[in-house]
C-alpha cells in the first residue's frame, strides 16, 4: 500500500500493483501546498521589496587633494573604484605610473590608495614627488571615477 511507501517529503510513493485512491491524491496535495507555503513565506530565503539595495553606483570627481572622503549610502563590505575611460595603471602627466583601479574593504583589507571606515571611502593622491614606483591616482584633480559599493 501506498501508505506505508513515502518519499523523502512524505508523498505517497505507489509500487506497481498499489491502488491509487483519491484520498492518497489530497493528502499529497495538502502537503506539497503546506511545504511550498512555509518555503515562500520564509524571508530568510528570498528577497522582497522591503529589503535594502544589495549595492550602489555612483560618482565622485577628484578635487587633487592628499584625500577626500565619500560618504556611502551604507557601511559597504566592498567598494571597487575605477576610471571608466582609463586602464587600470597608466602613465600620469609627470611620467610616472599612477594606479587607477582598486577595491577596499573595511580596515586592513583596503589596496594601497583606498580606505574603508563604515559608511566613509576615503581615496588618495600621492604627490609628484613620492618616491612610490606606482602611484595612487584615486583623488587625481578632475578626472571622473566611479565606484561600485556592496553591502
Amino acid at each position: 500500500m501506498s501508505n506505508q511507501n513515502k518519499t523523502s517529503l512524505g508523498l505517497h510513493d505507489w509500487k506497481a500493483d498499489d491502488k491509487p485512491v483519491r484520498l492518497d491524491f489530497a493528502q499529497d496535495n495538502q502537503l506539497l501546498d503546506s511545504l511550498l507555503t512555509a518555503h515562500f513565506n520564509d524571508n530568510s530565503r528570498h528577497k522582497n521589496a522591503n529589503d535594502p539595495v544589495p549595492m550602489t553606483i555612483n560618482s565622485y570627481v577628484g578635487d587633487g587633494k592628499a584625500q577626500q572622503v565619500i560618504s556611502l549610502p551604507f557601511a559597504a563590505r566592498l567598494v571597487l573604484v575605477y576610471c571608466e575611460h582609463l586602464s587600470a595603471v597608466r602613465v600620469r602627466t609627470g611620467g610616472e605610473l599612477g594606479a587607477y583601479c582598486a577595491f577596499a574593504v573595511p580596515s586592513e583589507g583596503a589596496m594601497a590608495g583606498l580606505s574603508l571606515d563604515g559608511t566613509s571611502l576615503t581615496v588618495m593622491q600621492d604627490s609628484d614627488t613620492s618616491t612610490a614606483k606606482v602611484h595612487n591616482s584615486f583623488n587625481e584633480s578632475n578626472i571622473e571615477y566611479e565606484y561600485i559599493a556592496f553591502r
